[in-house]
């Protein structure tokens, strides 16, 4: 996972680098990056983590930073690149699941999120002079809040084509958004109440569930491993506030959906492998 990043606040303390923003409108300004990295034993926290220059440009980013990075956009191929490994990116034909889509929330006055998505692409990737294939995802978000507000959140891509997302942000015990959505590689399916259950162990495990009427889906996401961004502030220098991006590489066991009324059923052996990145953030930043 790579970041490229601003934010609205003086100060900030990202996991103990200390970050101070002095541009006017940080809409137009990126300045930090971060990045961690699972080789398949091994998990490299802040693998990248620096405040520096970032130049944008129409064909994308690059990072005047220690380990140099960039995304850069030519035609369908976006190619993305952090020190020696390198990230290709085929973007998808335009059909309504492929394509980037806009979504937006209020939550309070004009406190709110907006995001655009890439939710699929084809992915080549070079690490350690090794190739390899598979997916990736992409997202651009503006929030305009304190981040009062924790949330699970999780994208995960099946091996036979297929998606699936949730997300549930929550303040005080209570959710005040639930969706989860299904897609089997031909049609989208919704829910808008989940329930989300977090079980304690070495690594914890999250399991998901939402009905509607005669259709049902229930699933198991299960981290391999873990990494965190811990964003500290001191707005008011009696107290930090800290807000903790915990970030889990993760699997989808125990996958079933269920739409009655029309005879679907699909399980784990219909989906093939799921796997894909959650999030369980937690505290305030103020």
């Amino acid at each position: 996972m790579i970041l490229w990043s601003t934010k609205n606040v003086r100060e900030t303390a990202i996991n103990g680098m200390n970050a101070v923003f002095d541009h006017p409108q940080p809409r137009e300004v990126l300045d930090v990056v971060a990045a961690w990295y699972y080789d398949g034993k091994k998990m490299h926290h802040n693998y990248v983590l620096e405040q520096c220059d970032i130049r944008i440009g129409d064909a994308g980013i690059e990072s005047r930073s220690e380990v140099p990075t960039s995304f850069l956009i030519d035609g369908n191929t976006s190619t993305i690149k952090v020190g020696d490994m390198e990230f290709i990116v085929d973007h998808p034909e335009d059909t309504e699941h492929s394509r980037a889509t806009y979504s937006d929330s209020s939550l309070f006055g004009n406190w709110g999120y907006k995001i655009i998505r890439l939710n699929k692409g084809g992915l080549v990737a070079k690490v350690d002079g090794q190739e390899s294939s598979g997916t990736a995802y992409f997202q651009r978000v503006f929030v305009n809040s304190p981040g009062v507000a924790p949330w699970y959140w999780g994208i995960f891509h099946f091996e036979n084509g297929g998606e699936l997302q949730y997300f549930m942000p929550y303040f005080m015990g209570k959710a005040f958004k639930r969706d989860v959505t299904y897609f089997d590689g031909k049609e989208r399916h919704k829910f808008r109440d989940i329930e989300v259950d977090r079980v304690e162990g070495d690594l914890p495990e999250f399991r998901i569930s939402a009905s509607d009427g005669e259709r049902s889906i229930s699933f198991i996401v299960a981290p391999y491993s873990h990494s965190a961004w811990e964003f500290v502030s001191r707005p008011l220098k009696l107290f930090s506030p800290k807000l903790v991006y915990n970030e889990y590489p993760a699997t989808i066991r125990d996958f079933i959906f269920e739409d009655k009324a029309r005879g679907i059923r699909a399980t784990g052996e219909d989906t093939g492998l799921g796997v894909g990145n959650a999030e369980h953030t937690t505290g305030m930043l103020l």
